[in-house]
């Protein structure tokens, strides 16, 4: 979702990926830049990307070692912000004296704060998410719906599919 509202914006997003099939539907859901971190040259090919393109700013839901990596390749006065965790692996910062000398940030976003934050704003904010959804701009995959009396028999192989989301219904 958010790689089509950067497009939008102006941005130039950069992603990274696990297989090599998942770059042609990225680039085409406006990613400037699809990188495979499992390949040989990932760490050399996201060197390049960041110094062409100078990103401020990491949006991370993984964490983990890649992010890492990711955040130690960007320039300065970057901004790491971190909004979830899927990644179970520590996230070590490899590099501290980048906090300091490239003045180099580190911040959490939760969205429940931001919502009572800024609570003028979540109702815009909302309408805006359903008429995207609606006019088609964004859409999820859903890979599975499975009954609740099933969740513990099949939820192993839905969840092992590549893409998608696993609804579990009561």
């Amino acid at each position: 979702l958010i790689i089509g509202l950067a497009k939008e914006e102006g941005f130039r997003p950069i992603v990274t990926v696990r297989r090599d099939e998942q770059i042609p539907l990225l680039k085409e859901l406006g990613a400037a830049h699809a990188l495979n971190e499992q390949a040989a040259d990932f760490e050399a090919a996201l060197r390049e990307v960041m110094k062409a393109e100078q990103p401020r700013i990491f949006l991370d839901a993984v964490t983990g070692p890649l992010a890492s990596a990711i955040f130690i390749a960007m320039p300065k006065r970057s901004r790491w912000i971190v909004y979830g965790r899927l990644d179970a692996e520590p996230t070590v910062i490899r590099e501290p004296g980048q906090l300091i000398f490239q003045h180099k940030r580190i911040e959490g976003f939760w969205l429940a704060e931001w919502m009572r934050q800024f609570r003028d704003r979540l109702g815009p904010a909302v309408l805006e998410a359903q008429k995207r959804f609606s006019d088609g701009r964004w859409s999820t995959d859903v890979t599975a719906v499975v009954p609740l009396d099933e969740a513990i028999a099949r939820l192993p192989d839905e969840l092992a599919k590549p893409n998608g989301k696993v609804f579990v219904k009561p």
